[in-house]
């Protein structure tokens, strides 16, 4: 096998392909969430990797949903009451400061504490 390395322009060393081995492998005592949790046989380590996949997916989603609360609150009381929008939801470019409601900090509130309990 050959281990080279080389000497770029810069100075930097550069190794070849050769000499980083990777390898891939399927052991169903590799721990994949925590140390704790490592499964034992193969159906447990399929569902440890589809939980993970779920998991993920339910993060990036509460995430999504955070970051446009104000929007889809909006669109929840225009459906809801006929009601006009919030005058801050429909312009994003404004320079007007959007006043505090309670009601959004308690949800807003709420959704960090979830997001956090899922946070990778």
């Amino acid at each position: 096998m050959e281990n080279t390395m080389h000497m770029s322009a810069a100075g930097q060393m550069m190794m070849g392909m050769s000499s980083m081995a990777m390898t891939f492998f399927t052991s169903t005592s590799t721990p994949l969430y925590s140390q704790s949790w490592t499964p034992t046989t193969t159906a447990q380590y399929t569902g440890t990797c589809i939980f993970l996949v779920a998991f993920a997916a339910i993060f990036r989603a509460l995430l999504a949903v955070r970051i446009n609360l104000v929007t889809l609150l909006a669109a929840y009381e225009r459906r809801h009451t006929g009601a006009a929008p919030y005058a801050y939801s429909s312009d994003i470019k404004s320079t007007a400061h959007r006043p505090w409601r309670a009601h959004e900090a308690v949800i807003l509130a709420s959704m960090d504490v979830v997001v956090a309990g899922t946070g990778q």
